[in-house]
């Protein structure tokens, strides 16, 4: 029987719109009020070995400080090896990065680190791809594989065909995630087509307050939690959810997701929209500087070849 579950990832995700650095120990208010409102899951953050700034209040150095919380790391961005206390990590990894996840995963399994695998840029993963992911997934057994369209650009036939393919080669006891990016603004259609399948596992459904997050943003807490409550008979506080986005998130959302909507369709990384936006760059002017993109350079932000792009191609568009 399909069990639905949301996790929330305003604190990590969305603190790509703030530096992570939520004012006022707002992240503390905003964890709790999701727990109080029945939000089954949330993510506090980044773990990472990378250089914090002292007013980032969601990245985290030590796992001292994320003692039985649920954090993310970046493959690559933090020493597993430190990881002696209790603390749910979600590894978020590309596909390059397969061939070097077994020796990864062995400390978490040595150590008993719970964790769960989230794949960057699903939808562009070959056959032989899945095959692999799949394989580590069951060798494994972690709590979660959660699917990520990182870009935005997975449409409701994708969606129905990844997770057809999950529920097929992964063991039973691993709950199916989805964490998706609203580029496109299919989110929410996505996430109906994926429930419409009902399988028969824990559903783990991402998703940030006011549906704030890296690029075009994410998939909507609130809205997610309206639609549960309608149609699952879910009782989460929706009033509270309301009222924690006023409180703390509602300015975050406000800026121009256009670029990302172009790069969702051009099937480029949002942070070439993010670049060409702080370059002063119109709508029309980021749709046409994207399609000079290589393939081989789209998934994989690469700053040297927008800048060329733009140093080359700009005074062209007119």
């Amino acid at each position: 029987m399909q069990d639905i579950k949301i996790l929330d990832c305003t604190l990590r995700d969305g603190g790509y719109l703030n530096n992570w650095a939520f004012s006022d120990n707002s992240n503390i208010a905003i964890e709790n009020n999701l727990y109080k409102s029945n939000v089954d899951f949330v993510e506090a953050g980044f773990l990472t070995n990378k250089q914090i700034l002292p007013e980032s209040t969601t990245l985290y150095n030590t796992p001292q400080k994320v003692e039985n919380k649920i954090v993310m790391v970046n493959f690559g961005e933090y020493n597993l090896s430190e990881l002696l206390r209790p603390v749910e990590i979600r590894l978020a990894f590309k596909q390059p990065s397969l061939n070097l996840l077994k020796e990864n995963l062995k400390i978490l399994s040595t150590r008993k680190i719970k964790f769960s695998l989230n794949p960057m840029h699903i939808s562009l993963y070959s056959k032989e791809d899945l095959k692999k992911l799949f394989d580590i997934t069951n060798e494994f057994n972690p709590t979660c594989l959660t699917a990520v369209d990182t870009m935005g650009i997975m449409t409701q036939d994708d969606t129905k065909k990844i997770f057809k393919e999950f529920d097929n080669n992964i063991n039973r006891n691993i709950h199916i995630g989805f964490h998706s990016h609203d580029n496109l603004n299919l989110s929410m259609n996505n996430i109906k087509e994926l429930l419409s399948l009902d399988l028969d596992r824990i559903i783990i459904l991402d998703s940030c307050l006011n549906g704030i997050g890296r690029g075009g943003g994410m998939l909507s807490t609130n809205e997610l939690a309206k639609f549960l409550n309608i149609h699952y008979g879910k009782k989460y506080d929706t009033d509270l959810i309301n009222n924690t986005s006023k409180k703390y998130i509602q300015v975050l959302g406000n800026y121009d997701k256009m670029p990302y909507y172009l790069t969702a369709k051009q099937k480029c990384h949002p942070n070439y929209g993010l670049y060409l936006s702080n370059h002063n760059c119109s709508n029309k002017e980021i749709e046409y500087l994207l399609s000079f993109i290589p393939d081989e350079k789209k998934q994989n932000y690469d700053e040297e070849t927008i800048s060329n792009i733009i140093k080359v191609e700009r005074k062209l568009i007119y």
